[in-house]
C-alpha cells in the first residue's frame, strides 16, 4: 500500500516533444549531449540502409534527464513559458512585492510562438487596424 511508484514521464513523450517542441529539444540535445536524436524514417527502415542512430530507449533516457533539469529549454516549452528565466530573474521575483498567487512574468505572458486560434487572430488584426489605421482609406 505505501510502496507505490510515483508517476513519471513515459517514453511516449519523446515523439510528442519531437513533434511539438522540436527546436527546444534540439537545442537541449546539442548543448548537453552534442548531437541530435533523429529516428529512422519509414523509407530508411524499409531500404535497410545502415545509419548510425541512437536507439529509442537511450534517446528517451537522455531526454528524461533533460526534463529533470528545470533550466532546460524543453522544460520551459512543456510548461508553456514565454522565456527561460535566469537566476537573477528568479531571485528578483522571489524578493519582489507581488500579489499572492501571481505568476512570474515568464509564466504569465502568452508564449510568443504558439499557434493562435482564428478568433485570436481576428481580434489581434482588428486591434492593429484600430491602432495604426490600416483599414482606413485603403482601396481594394
Amino acid at each position: 500500500m505505501g510502496n507505490r511508484k510515483r508517476h513519471r514521464p513515459k517514453s511516449i513523450a519523446l515523439p510528442y516533444l519531437l513533434t511539438f517542441h522540436k527546436p527546444a529539444l534540439t537545442y537541449d540535445w546539442l548543448t548537453r549531449i552534442g548531437t541530435v536524436y533523429r529516428p529512422l524514417t519509414w523509407e530508411e527502415w524499409q531500404d535497410g540502409t545502415p545509419r548510425q542512430t541512437i536507439p529509442f530507449g537511450i534517446a528517451w533516457q537522455l531526454t528524461a534527464e533533460i526534463l529533470k533539469d528545470h533550466t532546460s529549454h524543453t522544460h520551459a516549452a512543456l510548461n508553456d513559458w514565454s522565456y527561460l528565466p535566469t537566476t537573477a530573474d528568479e531571485i528578483a521575483w522571489a524578493f519582489s512585492d507581488h500579489p499572492k498567487g501571481a505568476k512570474p512574468p515568464w509564466q504569465a505572458m502568452p508564449h510568443a510562438h504558439r499557434q493562435r486560434t482564428p478568433q485570436e487572430q481576428k481580434t489581434m488584426r482588428s486591434k492593429l487596424d484600430a491602432t495604426y489605421h490600416i483599414g482606413e482609406g485603403a482601396t481594394t
